[in-house]
């Protein structure tokens, strides 16, 4: 029988999240804290894992003086048009180091550091690159038990990993979490071209035009992209991502990648944190589902996407922090 929200609360001994007054609007849970200053990442080393294919990602890893081979390792995955010095993962990671978790900051194809290291493109449905982090993980540090933690799109990538095919997901991943999961991909798509939330699709599109131009740069044998003048986030998976990535089109892409259709099938500790307000994804699906004992859910009123700001903390990152500690 699923638990219920007051369970799963009194579990992880969280109050419910209250946001501040004037500041409960889903565009200001969702902007400020994308612009709040969040210093320096906790003291990390470079390391790269190459893909099957080629591709190559960047990690940092941040390793507490006090650590121990064996202890619990925190594996973090950004969002769209993120990479390792995205605020949250900043602030989480920031976090978990100091309560003595081994944390690793994963980019995905092309972000951040990995400029220059991959030529095909990190999308929703990039489920056996996460499994090839974890594999490097657990071989690198082997008895080490790992939880994943995915922000957004990668939140999508960690939902659909666990529920694809459980014998292929490395034994040392024993507990997740997926933080504002775009749940239906084509739904999510369409609220960003069509509803009051139009801002996002271009912040995202500038952001990813741009990473194809440096792509392109780095990879002169690619054919070059021709964007037309007036185009959305759909049109942009529709022209690059799809068919880079081997799918019909844009539609094709949403329908085999999107994670609502492998949540029954995780097996593994998993927790779920999204809101109704979310403005950037689509959150709803989840009541249609019969969730395994193993998937736990807080759903919030209010939160943004990726925001759950408090007066004075985070309460999405003080979720996290408390999460990895149960287990």
């Amino acid at each position: 029988m699923a638990k219920s929200l007051m369970e799963i609360l009194e579990t992880l001994n969280i109050e419910r999240f209250k946001p501040p007054r004037g500041l409960g609007h889903p565009l200001a849970q969702t902007i400020i804290p994308y612009y709040i200053p969040t210093g320096q990442p906790p003291t990390y080393h470079r390391e790269f894992v190459t893909l099957t294919d080629g591709d190559q990602l960047a990690l940092a890893l941040s390793r507490p003086p006090s650590w121990q081979p064996g202890q619990r390792i925190v594996v973090l995955f950004h969002g769209l048009a993120g990479c390792e010095t995205s605020s949250y993962l900043v602030r989480v990671s920031q976090r978990l180091y100091n309560e003595g978790f081994f944390v690793i900051r994963c980019n995905l194809r092309s972000c951040g550091p990995g400029q220059g290291l991959a030529q095909n493109p990190y999308h929703s449905g990039r489920s056996e690159d996460s499994r090839q982090v974890l594999q490097w993980v657990e071989k690198r540090f082997p008895k080490s038990p790992i939880t994943q933690v995915g922000f957004s799109l990668s939140a999508n990538i960690t939902l659909k990993m666990l529920g694809e095919d459980d014998s292929l997901v490395p034994e040392a991943l024993d507990s997740a979490m997926a933080i504002s999961p775009p749940l239906n991909l084509k739904n999510s798509a369409f609220m960003l071209t069509k509803n009051n939330f139009k801002i996002f699709n271009y912040f995202f599109l500038l952001r990813l035009k741009k990473q194809v131009r440096s792509i392109e740069k780095d990879f002169p044998e690619l054919d070059k992209i021709a964007w037309p003048k007036k185009m959305d986030l759909i049109g942009f998976d529709h022209i690059y991502t799809a068919p880079r990535s081997g799918y019909a089109d844009a539609f094709d892409y949403y329908e085999k990648a999107s994670c609502l259709q492998f949540i029954e099938g995780i097996r593994r500790p998993t927790l779920n944190l999204l809101s109704k307000d979310d403005p950037v994804v689509d959150t709803h699906g989840l009541e249609t589902l019969t969730l395994p004992e193993s998937v736990k859910t807080i759903e919030t009123e209010k939160g943004g996407h990726v925001g759950f700001l408090e007066k004075n903390r985070f309460w999405m990152d003080e979720a996290i922090l408390r999460w990895v500690k149960k287990q």
